[in-house]
């Protein structure tokens, strides 16, 4: 017998504005059920004239290739806004994403001036 089990969703976001940037940390799962909830941020961040958009990654336990994607897509998204996108304090979980799917090259760039646009990765502590 099947039987679907429903749960709140594992995952949270908290935004915080500081100057012109939106900074969203992300706590608990990641992953395809989640990533609408994180893609609802991302629009209205880049939808406000931020001039750029920060992911702190510290409280995330979990991601999976859905949730890469979903970084990928506001990355690109950000660049044509004309925004800086950055993915900020990345746990094992997150570096590990990066290393097996190997585009931890997209995210890492020059920490002490990025072009416009650019995407960083970088370990930071709020």
């Amino acid at each position: 017998m099947n039987q679907l089990i429903e749960h709140p969703l594992p995952f949270g976001v908290y935004s915080a504005v500081l100057g012109r940037v939106e900074h969203l940390h992300l706590s608990g799962e990641l992953d395809m059920a989640t990533v609408p909830v994180l893609e609802k941020f991302l629009e209205d961040a880049q939808g406000k004239g931020r001039t750029g958009i920060v992911l702190n990654l510290k409280l995330l336990t979990f991601m999976d290739a859905s949730g890469l994607n979903s970084f990928l897509r506001a990355a690109k998204q950000a660049a044509q806004n004309g925004q800086d996108f950055q993915l900020i304090n990345p746990g094992s979980v997150a570096q590990r994403i990066l290393k097996i799917t190997r585009t931890g090259y997209l995210l890492e760039q020059n920490l002490t001036s990025p072009p416009n646009g650019a995407i960083r990765l970088i370990d930071a502590t709020f």
